[in-house]
């Protein structure tokens, strides 16, 4: 599970994903989640905004996972949660999107050969 924006988030691997406020660790294992409280609404429109952002995706055809669903959520804060599904705003945004994609790979790549020579960059 990922926990993005507050949200929690789970990729199945059989294509499915689920939306939920979040999860709590549960010290024996696993997570729960307190199905009687009230979801604020802040939370309930960033579960939408994850939701828009993940059709998004999907109908672009771009990879849906950890990096794909940050840089769309960053990449739509400007607009409103509803106008997303529409096809002008989505044309502004997937190159946005897929240059985040392409910046937070890049750098995890870069990580990546930094750590495997030894090397950390200076702060």
């Amino acid at each position: 599970m990922h926990e993005l924006f507050g949200v929690g988030v789970i990729i199945g691997c059989n294509g499915s994903i689920w939306i939920s406020a979040g999860m709590s660790s549960d010290p024996d294992g696993g997570y729960s989640q307190d199905i009687i409280s009230a979801i604020p609404m802040d939370k309930r429109l960033s579960m939408v905004r994850v939701a828009a952002c993940i059709r998004l995706l999907s109908k672009n055809l771009i990879c849906i996972y950890d990096v794909s669903i940050i840089a769309a959520y960053r990449s739509s804060l400007s607009y409103k949660i509803k106008d997303l599904a529409r096809a002008e705003i989505s044309a502004l945004l997937i190159p946005k999107v897929k240059q985040l994609i392409f910046d937070e790979e890049k750098q995890r790549e870069q990580e990546a050969a930094n750590e495997k020579i030894g090397r950390h960059p200076l702060v």
